[in-house]
């Protein structure tokens, strides 16, 4: 398994990973937005702009980049993310998501982020139980 991390200049933030043998370059838009997203302060401060149906939480932000979600006819939830062309350097820019490959990839990184950073590990367990990661 080849695994690239992927850095602040390419796609996101310093927590996000991109597993070139499993996963479809179609996911570097959402992964690109996880990376912006995460870490921050509160750390789930843009989670719950994906992840509630909060409409004044955040979803998205500098430099160019926007996720939201749908509920669809059967319940479920389909997630879209958007990044601007010119500053991710993304073709392509914007993609939809299932429920699970999103969780699955905020989960990743808030892990990768507690690897660099255990004394605030109680924060990253909050945020896990209170979106269901």
């Amino acid at each position: 398994m080849i695994w690239k991390k992927v850095t602040e200049k390419q796609i996101g933030g310093n927590y996000t990973w991109w597993d070139s043998e499993n996963d479809s370059h179609t996911l570097l838009p959402l992964l690109y937005c996880v990376g912006n997203a995460l870490p921050y302060q509160p750390l789930d401060y843009f989670l719950r702009g994906i992840f509630t149906d909060d409409p004044l939480a955040p979803g998205g932000g500098d430099p160019g980049w926007v996720w939201y979600r749908e509920k669809q006819d059967d319940g479920t939830y389909r997630y879209y993310a958007w990044t601007y062309a010119e500053m991710s350097g993304l073709d392509p820019c914007e993609g939809d998501y299932d429920e699970a490959t999103v969780k699955r990839l905020v989960r990743e990184t808030l892990e990768n982020f507690r690897k660099a950073h255990p004394d605030r590990a109680a924060e990253i367990d909050e945020v896990i139980n209170k979106y269901d990661l």
